[in-house]
């Protein structure tokens, strides 16, 4: 964990329709945290062709968001397939999506 100024930070991640992760902090500490999905696990508006699910990332700002920093990437590859951080405005929701292949493996990590 890391020391963090006060402020609160919310992320949902969703993919194909359904939550991956979902969490809120607040306090003088913030755990960052990694989560894996798509075909390395068993279980919007842009449509995805067939053999393509949705990534989606919705991510509420607190108050420190200039802090914020996150991504998502296929398990062992570069570059980023999403990334966004080190925003400027307070309690802004950030949304991205993206098509990606079925059969992958992804992890999204946000500190």
């Amino acid at each position: 964990c890391i020391a963090r100024p006060s402020g609160k930070i919310y992320y949902n991640a969703t993919y194909d329709g359904g939550s991956i992760i979902s969490m809120g902090f607040s306090g003088e500490e913030f755990c960052p945290n990694s989560h894996k999905f798509g075909q390395c696990l068993t279980a919007s508006t842009l449509k995805c062709d067939e053999g393509s699910n949705l990534i989606q990332i919705d991510i509420s700002l607190g108050e420190n968001p200039w802090e914020i920093f996150w991504f998502v990437q296929e398990m062992n590859k570069h570059p980023y397939i999403l990334a966004g951080g080190y925003y400027e405005v307070k309690g802004a929701t950030i949304h991205e999506e993206i098509c990606k292949p079925v059969k992958a493996c992804y992890h999204f990590i946000i500190n």
